[in-house]
């Protein structure tokens, strides 16, 4: 049974990751063709086998102001703008906005 709420939780988690990225990008991308995915896993190796398998040629990834800890682990920007197989652009400070 606990699986089977686990399994469910993940569900429901998934689809509302997903029906809240489809609302983001109807309000953001109006003037863009934009496709969105929801997908499980570490994060940079999701976005990286998404450029791979639709063969992009930008990734757009937001960072937030490095922490001590980001340079001794690196983040999730860093470590998609190292193995990427196309450019990436950094959106810097993306979730700092109002802070020093």
């Amino acid at each position: 049974m606990t699986a089977d709420l686990a399994e469910l939780f993940a569900e429901k988690m998934t689809e509302n990751a997903r029906t809240r990225l489809e609302s983001f990008a109807q309000v953001q991308t109006s003037a863009l063709k934009a496709k969105t995915m929801v997908r499980v896993g570490t994060p940079q190796h999701e976005i990286i086998a998404v450029a791979k398998e639709i063969d992009a040629d930008l990734i757009i990834i937001a960072s937030h102001k490095p922490e001590a800890v980001d340079y001794l682990l690196g983040s999730v920007a860093a470590a998609v703008v190292r193995h990427a197989p196309c450019s990436v652009l950094v959106y810097r400070n993306a979730f700092d906005h109002g802070k020093d």
